[in-house]
């Protein structure tokens, strides 16, 4: 055979290889990698294992209330009126080299997937190659009696609803001397697109945000999750009790901007210290906010990070004499930080923004405690075709497809003081969080700081509201329930604060 022959051949021959090739690697994407969409993937008679919050959840109330210095209960020493707190910060890096969450673009793929990927298991997505700072599982918790409220802050981009009711099954059967209920246990995620995949066990986030759930790393990541909560038990049975806290507000202007053309972005901070005593000083610990999305690694970047959290948060607790100091992140549907300036720089001066130790800058409060949560239904999921800038295709968006979103969420708040802070499961923008607030502060004087917790007990999408829902931006495409999904969220939360 003379080599034009040859050329002529093995061009035919890679012709017909290539479609067989594509059509391989997509029966395996479709067979291995969770696009099963057609199918449940928990079981019936494993309440922890399901995908979705439902009516079997308790969703209880409370509130904690310290005694006055004076009272009868504390001149004999009674402790059982007393508040404690504890906080404990513990790392969590995987023990073998998982892929990140958060970016789920090409980028990020394996092509063709590995049969044995991390831990052994079917993966599509790239590990990460080098490790910038350890992600964390951060824990701040308040204790009166056998009661409890816990914040479970995790550096990882999204909670989806099953990785919630896991951990909450998880300190019921760990420590079952507190009540551990949807109530009283808020999980919120950093939202680092740096983090640790495969945790969740819902085919839809695994596909797009990567990667598939690995059962050693979820049983690596609840014992880490377990010790966390444990360490803070133990530093708050151990101090004393706590009656008072100290609040920070103010703007900030330059570090965090708006995505979204001519829509505010929230830049008011929050800082509340854990200080008991006649004057705030620093070294106790204290919770931070502020409105940005933390994505200074981009999609490239196969970096083990929690990305401007963790920088963030390692030059708090630098100005706060080596305490710990945890940063959630506000109304994040259109914040973004100011890539401007390098990672050190801007961490190093939103740090010092946020924690200003002038006492004229901070107000005292007594510490009153109230908490409480409800399940949302949802409207029905739909595609927001136009601003993705797809022609009206729905009829290929099949419901198997839509129904691992959500049907129904949690919603919760926690009253500290005179702040009401508001955990949403999702994204969204700033004009939703200014339309509740407004509403809230009309029917609750006695309120003065309303902040919307993003990315907290699940993950429903963005919230666009409905006059920048069909302009063709991300958030807009990111809109998974439509216009209606701004409006119902703010509705529940007048029902569930009862001011309606």
């Amino acid at each position: 055979m003379n080599r034009f022959h040859l050329k002529k051949y093995l061009r035919k021959f890679f012709g017909i290889l290539a479609p067989i090739a594509l059509a391989s690697n997509l029966v395996l994407f479709m067979q291995n990698c969770r696009v099963e969409t057609v199918k449940s993937l928990y079981s019936e008679d494993r309440l922890s294992d399901r995908l979705f919050f439902d009516e079997s959840d308790i969703f209880d109330t409370g509130e904690f209330a310290s005694p006055e210095p004076l009272s009868t209960a504390s001149f004999l020493g009674n402790q059982e009126e007393e508040i404690h707190f504890g906080s404990a910060f513990v790392d969590f890096k995987p023990t073998s080299k998982t892929s990140l969450a958060g970016f789920g673009g090409i980028s990020r793929r394996l092509l063709p997937p590995q049969l044995t990927g991390a831990d052994g298991f079917f993966t599509y997505c790239k590990p990460y190659e080098s490790v910038d700072l350890n992600p964390r599982i951060k824990v701040m918790l308040w204790t009166q009696n056998q009661d409890v409220f816990a914040i479970i802050a995790l550096d990882v981009v999204a909670v989806p609803a099953d990785v919630s009711r896991k951990l909450v099954a998880a300190l019921q059967d760990k420590f079952p001397q507190y009540k551990w209920t949807q109530g009283n246990v808020q999980i919120v995620a950093s939202h680092t697109h740096s983090g640790p995949a495969g945790l969740t066990e819902n085919p839809f986030w695994s596909v797009f945000a990567c990667d598939r759930y690995s059962s050693p790393l979820w049983e690596f990541f609840e014992e880490k999750s377990l010790e966390a909560v444990r360490i803070a038990l133990q530093k708050g049975s151990g101090s004393k009790s706590i009656q008072s806290i100290w609040t920070k507000k103010q703007n900030i202007e330059k570090l965090s901007k708006s995505r979204l053309p001519g829509m505010e972005v929230h830049k008011q901070s929050l800082v509340i210290s854990m200080a008991d005593g006649e004057a705030v000083t620093s070294g106790s610990p204290c919770l931070t906010t502020f409105a940005i999305h933390p994505t200074w690694y981009g999609a490239q970047s196969l970096v083990l990070s929690p990305d401007v959290v963790g920088h963030l948060e390692k030059k708090l607790a630098k100005s706060n004499k080596g305490t710990d100091c945890l940063f959630l992140n506000g109304a994040v549907g259109n914040a973004d930080m100011d890539h401007a300036k390098d990672l050190d720089s801007y961490s190093t001066e939103l740090a010092n923004t946020l924690l200003n130790w002038k006492p004229e800058a901070w107000k005292k409060e007594t510490l009153k405690l109230s908490f409480g949560a409800k399940l949302v239904t949802l409207p029905k999921p739909k595609p927001n075709l136009k601003a993705c800038k797809v022609p009206p295709v729905d009829f290929l968006v099949g419901a198997d497809v839509l129904e691992n979103l959500p049907p129904r969420t949690k919603l919760s708040f926690l009253r500290l003081g005179s702040t009401l802070f508001l955990f949403y499961p999702g994204e969204p923008v700033f004009s939703l969080q200014k339309d509740i607030e407004a509403k809230i502060k009309a029917k609750m004087p006695d309120v003065q700081t309303v902040q919307i917790l993003s990315l907290s007990n699940d993950y429903v999408g963005y919230m666009v509201d409905s006059p920048n829902f069909d302009n063709e931006t991300l958030e807009a495409c990111s809109t998974l329930y439509g216009s209606e999904i701004s409006g119902v969220m703010s509705n529940a939360v007048l029902d569930l604060l009862k001011i309606r």
